[in-house]
């Protein structure tokens, strides 16, 4: 990986990485899988995630690394000067896309298990977040409430990438109760990639960079419309995350509150504006940070994205699109780094 490693010098601040990659093959999550149907498709040379051809090393230019166990990641964490790291997945970011529901119930619970085994009990480095299924969002209490009392586990890792019905849906409520039942984050987590299911109808782009730019961000929106629209935030004493959308689409909320305002009946729920409500309960991870971002428009920024107290820092390593914690210190205010580094990171995540 050379896009930023070389240049990458550790800082002296404590700093929480919010949004840390490893990079689960089905290989390793076979051995954590039950002995069943589910296991020999997995098992089988014609069973892959789901893929879109797109190659995000741009032919190789922009380098591409792995973190495949705890050693690797320790290394990642001593060269950037990271103190703790929140473990989020890489192949099961297209978790949503499995059409089979038998085989991602149990693709979801050895991703559990392989977590809590080879990461979680590696020290007090890690901090993991549990995997939940959409296609079986009763499965994903099961596993929230399996794990949800571990010391290690800070989070639930939501996939917005293929629902069958937008996150603020009443099937998907046994996950809202069962997180708030052991007050985890809920953290949402897009994916840059191709498929027929809403929100990622991208086939009409050329490049990948065009997909990359609009992908995480349109799911965020999407997404948290659902959820704040239909009322969850006000339904549930929650935490949440928006990961690796970046800053720059968060304005789009007030335009959410114009909606509300001129037809509040259709979200009678609501007693908050929208924006009042992610100001409450939302924060939002800064990689991939916007650099280019005019001199003195960072401070207007982050109060449109609800405040300083709301902005989290994450690498997003091993992904050729990380940013290192010098980012921060490139583009924000010294008596901010603090908030960023760290302190938010302990609101947004109360077990870091």
């Amino acid at each position: 990986m050379e896009k930023g490693w070389a240049e990458a010098e550790p800082v002296e601040e404590e700093v929480i990485d919010c949004d840390a990659h490893i990079r689960e093959e089905i290989d390793d999550l076979i051995p954590y899988m039950e002995e069943s149907e589910e296991k020999r498709y997995a098992e089988s040379e014609y069973f892959g995630y789901p893929s879109d051809g797109w190659d995000r090393s741009a032919g190789g230019r922009s380098g591409y690394a792995s973190v495949e166990g705890p050693e690797d990641e320790r290394e990642v964490m001593e060269r950037f000067g990271l103190d703790t790291a929140v473990i989020t997945p890489t192949r099961n970011l297209y978790h949503g896309l499995i059409g089979n529901r038998d085989v991602a119930n149990e693709l979801c619970r050895a991703y559990n298990r392989y977590l809590m085994d080879t990461w979680l009990d590696a020290g007090n480095l890690f901090k993991g977040t549990v995997l939940v299924p959409v296609q079986d969002p009763e499965v994903g209490a099961e596993e929230i409430d399996k794990y949800g009392q571990k010391d290690d586990v800070v989070g639930v890792f939501l996939n917005p990438v293929g629902p069958e019905k937008a996150l603020g849906d009443q099937r998907y409520e046994p996950i809202y109760e069962a997180a708030e039942r052991h007050d985890l984050t809920v953290c949402i987590h897009g994916a840059a990639t191709t498929h027929s299911t809403f929100p990622l109808q991208t086939n009409y782009f050329h490049k990948f960079l065009e997909v990359h730019a609009i992908s995480h961000p349109f799911q965020q929106m999407a997404q948290i419309t659902s959820i704040i629209c239909r009322g969850i935030p006000e339904r549930y004493d929650l935490r949440f995350v928006s990961m690796e959308a970046g800053l720059g689409w968060v304005p789009y909320i007030y335009r959410l509150d114009k909606e509300f305002l001129a037809r509040p009946n259709e979200a009678p729920d609501l007693d908050r504006l929208p924006s009042e409500i992610w100001a409450d309960d939302f924060w939002v991870v800064s990689q991939p940070m916007e650099e280019t971002i005019p001199d003195g428009c960072i401070d207007a920024m982050a109060e449109l994205a609800g405040g300083w107290d709301n902005l989290l820092f994450a690498t997003d390593w091993p992904h050729w699109d990380f940013d290192a914690p010098s980012v921060v210190k490139k583009t924000m205010p010294r008596e901010r780094w603090e908030q960023v580094y760290h302190e938010n990171a302990r609101a947004a995540f109360p077990g870091v």
